[in-house]
C-alpha cells in the first residue's frame, strides 16, 4: 500500500500487530479520503501509523467450511472448523465441538494443544465469547 499511496503510508512500516483482510477496504477509503461510516465492515489499518492513535485490538475470526480432497493429516480432513486469534493464541472449534488452543506468537507450527489445560481456562472462555460474537456478526 505504502507505494500506491506514498504520502499516507510509512515506507517500509510493518505492523506487528495480527490484521485481517476485512479492514483492507476501509483502509483504502480511508487513504483516498472518502468516508467509510460503517458502510463496509472493518476499520482503517492507517491508525497503526497515525501519530496519537491507538488502535484497537480485536479478534480475528477465522473459518473453514469445506475442503476437497484433504490429506488425512491436515486438520481440514476433520470437518468445518471456526478460530479466533485472541491474547496471543489460536482458538480453534472444531465442527465436532472440540477444541484446539495454540500460542501462537512461541507456537508458529502448532504443535502443542493447550486446551484443556488449567492455566489456559480464562483464555479459552475469552476465546469462546469472541467466536460467539464473531459468528452473529457474519
Amino acid at each position: 500500500i505504502g507505494s500506491s499511496f506514498p504520502s499516507s503510508v510509512p515506507s517500509g512500516l510493518r505492523v506487528s500487530d495480527p490484521v485481517t483482510l476485512v479492514n483492507l477496504p476501509a483502509t483504502i477509503l480511508d487513504l483516498v479520503s472518502i468516508p467509510n461510516a460503517s458502510v463496509i465492515p472493518g476499520r482503517s489499518l492507517a491508525e497503526h501509523w497515525r501519530p496519537l492513535s491507538h488502535p484497537e485490538k480485536a479478534p480475528i475470526f477465522a473459518e473453514l467450511s469445506k475442503v476437497i480432497n484433504p490429506p488425512a493429516s491436515a486438520r481440514a480432513s476433520k470437518g468445518p472448523m471456526h478460530a479466533v486469534f485472541v491474547a496471543g493464541m489460536h482458538y480453534i472449534r472444531n465442527d465436532d465441538g472440540r477444541e484446539e488452543l495454540y500460542d501462537f506468537e512461541h507456537d508458529v507450527t502448532e504443535s502443542e494443544d493447550l486446551a484443556g489445560r488449567p492455566e489456559t481456562s480464562a483464555v479459552i472462555e475469552e476465546a469462546r465469547r469472541a467466536l460467539a460474537e464473531a459468528l452473529k456478526r457474519r
